[in-house]
């Protein structure tokens, strides 16, 4: 049958197609609108005014007073914030809910932890590494809290052209 040429082959029946007893594809679909995927695009919807963004739900985190320590790892170490929330999380065993603030600052970093963490689990801490450092965890003072990142200047980065 290989060897066949096509004319020989047994072909299928021809098909007859009658277009008024077709079912339409498209009669049975109404149009709807296209509705917006996130409220960040609900507010450039031309048809509704302009209203505030929607407001960020707490973190989780009222009913659990902070307290902010210092860890030994800074900017200059080449940390992130999603390190430093990491290590402690999975060290700690703590929800990520529950760590707060994060200052990142040249040669250290403040966190915001709940009160009252156990000491043990401090001790634990101070001997997670985080980009090559030890965390050396204790509670700032007030020394550590003050000044902060320079704030940036105003414009372009890298000035005018």
């Amino acid at each position: 049958e290989r060897d066949a040429p096509r004319d020989a082959r047994p072909s299928a029946p021809p098909r007859s197609f009658d277009e008024r007893n077709a079912p339409s594809r498209h009669a049975e679909r109404q149009y709807t609108p296209p509705t917006p995927r996130n409220a960040g695009e609900s507010m450039f919807e031309d048809d509704r005014p302009a209203s505030a963004p929607p407001q960020r739900a707490a973190r989780g985190t009222d009913d659990v007073g902070m307290e902010t320590f210092r860890i030994e790892v800074g900017h200059r170490h080449g940390v992130q914030p999603g390190n430093i929330v990491g290590a402690i999380a999975n060290e700690a065993d703590l929800e990520s809910r529950y760590i707060g603030r994060i200052d990142i600052r040249d040669e250290y970093s403040l966190v915001d932890l709940p009160e009252g963490m156990p000491r043990e689990l401090m001790e634990h801490l101070k001997r997670v590494y985080v980009a090559g450092q030890a965390l050396k965890i204790q509670r700032a003072g007030a020394g550590d809290t003050e000044g902060g990142r320079a704030p940036r200047p105003a414009g372009r980065p890298g000035g005018p052209r």
